[in-house]
């Protein structure tokens, strides 16, 4: 019980991790075509 608690709560991590790393790249390329343009 106690692994499959500890696994759920990685794997929302990674996913927030992964979701947050994603928007600022997001961002990131946004700006980066406001720059050339």
């Amino acid at each position: 019980m106690n692994n499959l608690l500890i696994s759920q709560f990685s794997n929302k991590k990674t996913n927030i991790t992964m979701l947050t790393s994603a928007k600022m790249i997001n961002i990131f390329m946004s700006e980066h075509k406001n720059k050339v343009i």
